[in-house]
């Protein structure tokens, strides 16, 4: 008997029966199709990998993110395919599957902005690429954006059901593994200032506290707006100044394109003042980003009030124009530039809607 070869026979026996044990019982393919949730790994017990905190008392700000990753053993799938533990999920199978995301409020929707599936590296997260024991840190998550801007002098507390749902079934038992209940606060970011207080600057939508009777004091919006005015030690102040150009941005909408055609082609940009307890009593300063360039500017009633190179009222909208425009004077109060301001109409609302936000 040839030792050697019956050496070698037997090694192969015993690796094959190694390997057998260490794969799964369904290989992984690429056409897999997810059919249902297989109820192990639940949103709850991967939030964690996302960020820090409890998803029952969440603390976040303005542009704030929250990130919770998909993993493949969270789901069934239609040729028996049992993924490991904390397997990466691709985004193609989820789309492919009909697998989407959605949220359902119970209060502070003026919070959020969207909610969506994505896909990015979670650093030193032990993801493992289906079908291998290879590891990654790249996985398809939920992401969860709040509101870019806040325009509030106070904090919000939220509430909102996050649900992973299959072709339009929406699941509707409460702590199913597939629907986490996140909630917390929004909080404000407040800068105190006082009677030797010369400028304080708010674009980034910091909450102005006085902690005496300021006389005068400049609040820099950004984007070249500077407003002068007194304050008020028992009252909070916000305000920024936002860019919106024509053919860009929902502020100059079809309506108005409409109704005032000869008026439109003229106007270069405006600026949508967005705030709480400024408007009223001050001096308004526009700075364009060429300082040599004089505008002719417009308020939201679309009267006429002055230039650039002028002190000028308060108003919601700046309409800014090369040329004077002589047809503004009589046209109608442009009310739905208000009525664009985030959060504006929703802060009344707080409790009243319930949006789908999926995409």
């Amino acid at each position: 008997m040839n030792m050697k070869r019956a050496s070698v026979r037997i090694l192969s026996v015993i690796m094959l029966a190694a390997l057998c044990v260490m794969m799964p019982t369904s290989t992984f393919a690429a056409g897999s199709t997810i059919i249902g949730f297989s109820g192990g790994t639940t949103l709850a017990d991967v939030f964690e990998i996302g960020q820090s905190g409890d998803y029952r008392n969440m603390e976040v700000y303005a542009g704030d993110e929250i990130r919770i990753p998909l993993t493949g053993d969270m789901f069934d799938y239609n040729d028996g395919y049992i993924p490991a533990y904390w397997e990466s999920m691709d985004t193609q199978t989820l789309v492919r599957s009909g697998v989407r995301v959605r949220t359902e409020w119970r209060r502070g929707s003026v919070t959020l902005d969207y909610i969506q599936l994505d896909r990015d590296v979670f650093a030193g997260r032990p993801f493992t690429y289906p079908g291998t024991t290879a590891q990654t840190g790249t996985t398809t998550y939920i992401s969860i954006m709040f509101a870019e801007e806040f325009v509030s002098v106070k904090d919000e507390d939220f509430s909102f059901d996050v649900i992973v749902y299959l072709n339009s079934k929406i699941p509707d038992v409460e702590g199913d593994c597939m629907r986490l209940t996140v909630s917390g606060t929004m909080k404000i970011k407040t800068q105190t200032v006082d009677k030797n207080t010369y400028e304080v600057f708010t674009q980034n939508g910091v909450v102005v506290e006085p902690t005496e009777y300021v006389k005068d004091i400049i609040l820099n919006a950004g984007n070249g707006v500077e407003i002068t005015r007194k304050l008020s030690a028992d009252t909070l102040y916000y305000v920024t100044a936002k860019l919106k150009y024509p053919f860009e941005t929902d502020l100059f909408d079809a309506d108005f394109k409409a109704d005032n055609p000869e008026i439109y082609p003229n106007l270069e940009y405006a600026i949508q003042i967005n705030s709480v307890n400024v408007e009223g009593p001050c001096k308004v300063t526009i700075e364009p980003e060429d300082p040599d360039v004089v505008y002719y500017v417009y308020g939201d009633d679309m009267s006429y009030l002055g230039t650039t190179k002028e002190v000028l009222p308060f108003s919601n909208v700046y309409f800014l124009s090369h040329a004077k425009i002589l047809t503004f004077e009589g046209v109608t109060p442009y009310e739905s530039g208000l009525e664009r301001v985030p959060n504006y109409n929703r802060l009344a609302e707080r409790e009243a809607d319930n949006p789908n936000t999926g995409r």
